[in-house]
């Protein structure tokens, strides 16, 4: 059962999809994952990433003009 946000949006995002959220490459996102703060977790051999997490992750980048 896939666990979803109550807007109906999924609550957690894979890394493709999480690049494709930010609008940048893949290869970028993977590096993303690795930086202190970003709202990424692993379970078992997964990479997943919390949506309202990366939402404000994002908007704090937008913010400090990064």
């Amino acid at each position: 059962m896939e666990t979803t946000t109550t807007n109906n949006l999924k609550a957690t995002l894979t890394v493709p999809e999480s690049a494709a959220f930010l609008g940048i490459g893949k290869t970028f996102a993977y590096q993303l994952i690795h930086e202190p703060g970003f709202p990424a977790f692993k379970i078992g051999g997964k990479i997943l990433v919390d949506r309202a997490r990366l939402e404000q992750w994002k908007e704090e980048r937008l913010r400090e003009g990064i």
